[in-house]
Order: structure tokens, then sequence, then C-alpha cells
């Protein structure tokens, strides 16, 4: 029988009750298969995105590849978590535990942020379109391409609030034209009435 000794590693020790798969490489350079499933089941990282520790599955959810049902236990507890982060970024550019402790909407329940984000609304001569094209010309990726799109569908709707979400959620952008990106950040969020949020751009 082969013992194996193990030490402590990036996601600490194996945990007791779990399954683990391992192997040695081969003369061809390539692992030997372990379990064989055919067609392979992909993995969705939406629910399990990459990560140095454990998490728990069902497995007879994996073998059915109903992927919403695939953590288990903790690990099902903290895809919930995230889920409901996730909408609060979409909706207020950052979680609603830090929309109600900066700008605009500090100090605020949050029926009164929602409606203060409702009010919001471009001064007269300001114009939001320059600002916004202002950003794509400076910026660089995925993320201001993005956001630019998010910014240009809120100010065609005329919902300030989300054009003030995206807004925050390139905040802290680095790359081409970072300081160009976010100055018009600023003047956006100066632009529609937000000018205490603008004070907490860095």
């Amino acid at each position: 029988m082969k013992i194996l000794h193990e030490s402590k590693r990036g996601c600490g020790f194996r945990k007791a009750g779990g399954a683990y798969l391992t192997g040695e490489i081969g003369e061809m350079g390539t692992l030997p298969t372990c379990v064989l499933i055919d067609p392979p089941i992909p993995v969705d990282c939406d629910v399990i995105p990459f990560s140095r520790g454990v998490y728990k599955v069902n497995l007879d959810a994996v073998l059915t590849e109903e992927t919403r049902m695939w953590l288990a236990g903790s690990s099902k507890d903290s895809l919930k978590e995230r889920d409901h982060r996730s909408w609060e970024i979409e909706r207020y550019g950052m979680t609603l535990h830090e929309r109600l402790q900066s700008g605009i909407c500090a100090g605020m329940s949050p029926d009164e942020a929602e409606l203060e984000l409702a009010m919001l609304h471009p001064f007269k001569d300001v114009y939001l379109s320059d600002y916004i094209t202002a950003i794509q010309r400076s910026g660089k990726g995925r993320r201001v391409a993005r956001e630019v799109a998010k910014m240009t569908e809120a100010r065609l709707e005329e919902q300030f609030g989300d054009l003030l979400a995206a807004a925050w959620r390139l905040t802290g952008y680095s790359g081409k034209g970072e300081d160009q990106v976010e100055k018009n950040i600023k003047r956006i969020m100066v632009g529609i009435g937000a000018m205490k949020d603008a004070l907490y751009v860095s």
C-alpha cells in the first residue's frame, strides 16, 4: 500500500469525509484518466468559480447537470450570498451596505436611497454623452466597453440611477487613460446631481 504524506497546501489540509482523486503524471506527460463521464460535464464558472478552497458538491446534481443545485451545505449558502451581492453591485455599483454609507445615500434606509436615486437628473446644458464618449475613447478593455454600453442605455432611457451605478463600477479602473476615465466618471456624477458621490471617488 502506498502511503501519502502531505503538508499544508495553499488551500489547507484535506477534510475528513471528502473524496479526493489523485494521479501521477504518465510517461507522455499527461494525467491518467481517473473517472470517465461521457460526454464530459463542463464546469459552470458562474456557479463554481476558481478557488484555492474546497467546494462541497451534490454529486447527483452534478451528474444530472442541474448546475444551480451543484453546491451543497456551506458552499450552497455562499453561492446565495454571492448571487445577492452580484445583484446589489449591478443595482448600485457597490453593495447595499456601502451604498447606504456613502455619497448621496449616506445615512438613508434602502427605500429612501431608492427614492434619492430615482430623483437624479442631468443639469441643464450638461452633455452626458460627451463624458461617456470620452470614457470610451480613453479607456480600454471589456470592463470599459461593458460599462460604457450600460451608461449609454441608461442615458437614453433616462435611468440616471443606473448610469450612476455603471460609473461606480468603473471606479478603480487602471489601465490606458485611467486619469481621463476617472475625471469623466466624476463629471457624470456631478452632472446628474450626485456631487457627494464624486467626492468619494479617489
